[in-house]
């Protein structure tokens, strides 16, 4: 098949939605399948990249706006055009062209986020009433990665016969082998700390980390608490609270590490914190489980169906830093935790299994007449 993944970021953009992507790409081209990547041009920090570009066999051509995109979607040839993210107009558009050229479409969801307070309400409703409805309307197959995906999609008019679930995964050959605690300890004179990894955005809760550290160092005065991750205009606000709670020197922002260092760090934590306001699935989850880490999420989005509270991590409600103290308390040293999370991956989360579904999905659209 030559399938054509449509997403708003890809290589060298890091985040959950752009690995998701990259490794169903890369697991589609090892089955023996063509792919090809279109996506914008511009970071989240707005820095223009090439145009044409290559990674791992995946072809990937960026588009400069929605227009672009649109004229190159009716020209491309293709078996399956994949959209990623849901409220985008630069998705929309592509979703639109594709229903003019009659190509079958898959559309995964990555979340439906809620808003953020009233005003941010009534755009997100306006636009799900307009081309939200459109683009769940035009595409052939939705793919939601957990059951709360699916009933927002539902909410939204989506027909359920038309929503498959696929859970986000991690390549799990890539965990059989633990990267050990040493590299992060030695290179960043760090040994115990909670660790985040993700965007610096309102949405991530980080500040409630921050704000639970002074608690949490009555207990641990040696811990720290190590953000790593991109600033997509919010750390002004976390240093703001560090400065307030004067704990400078119990946190440290490493922003980018490259993956063997990442994986180090997952080796070298206490604990995974991931204190969103809402999730789909975040793939750091799933990658701290597998390395026996105890994860402390938040009571929302996709993160509630993996993570059972007291069992293979700890659920806290979003903006409660006395909650997320608790938490660490428990899980701190926890083995069992840690080994039942371990198990909880290796069972259901594997990018095999998910790359199988998803191409089933392909499959079963490409022999049936819509």
């Amino acid at each position: 098949m030559i399938i054509l993944m449509v997403c708003n970021h890809f290589y060298p953009v890091v985040g959950g939605e752009e690995n998701h992507i990259y490794n169903l790409a890369k697991g589609l081209i090892e089955k023996g399948h063509i792919v090809q990547v279109y996506t914008s041009n511009k970071t989240y920090q707005r820095e223009i990249l090439p145009a044409i570009d290559m990674r791992d066999n995946i072809a990937i051509k960026r588009f400069s706006g929605k227009l672009s995109l649109f004229r190159a979607i009716l020209r491309t040839k293709c078996d399956i055009v994949h959209y990623h993210h849901y409220r985008s107009p630069f998705i929309d558009f592509g979703i639109i062209a594709g229903k003019l050229s009659k190509k079958k479409t898959v559309f995964t969801l990555h979340c439906v986020y809620p808003s953020k307070n009233f005003f941010n309400g009534i755009v997100k409703k306006t636009y799900d009433l307009s081309l939200g409805k459109i683009s769940l309307t035009f595409v052939d197959k939705i793919i939601a990665l957990t059951e709360n995906d699916k009933r927002d999609a539902i909410k939204l008019g989506t027909n359920p016969t038309k929503i498959k679930i696929v859970p986000n995964c991690i390549l799990f050959e890539k965990f059989k082998v633990l990267e050990k605690p040493a590299l992060f300890n030695e290179k960043f004179g760090i040994n115990r700390f909670i660790l985040y990894v993700g965007r610096l955005d309102w949405n991530k809760g980080v500040k409630y980390v921050v704000q639970a550290m002074p608690d949490i160092m009555k207990d641990y005065p040696d811990m720290k608490f190590v953000i790593i991750g991109e600033d997509v205009g919010y750390k002004k606000e976390i240093e703001n609270e560090i400065e307030r709670l004067n704990i400078r020197k119990s946190v440290m922002f490493l922003g980018r590490i490259n993956n063997k260092e990442l994986l180090s760090a997952y080796a070298a934590c206490s604990v995974l914190v991931c204190p969103s306001a809402y999730e789909g699935l975040p793939t750091v989850i799933l990658e701290a489980m597998a390395y026996k880490r105890p994860v402390i999420a938040t009571r929302t989005g996709g993160t509630s169906y993996v993570i059972k509270d007291g069992y293979n991590g700890y659920l806290v409600d979003f903006a409660d830093p006395k909650g997320i103290y608790k938490a660490v308390i428990k899980a701190v040293g926890n083995k069992e935790v840690g080994e039942n999370a371990r198990r909880e991956v290796e069972v259901k989360y594997t990018w095999e299994k998910a790359i199988l579904q998803i191409e089933q999905t392909y499959e079963t659209l490409l022999n049936t007449e819509l």
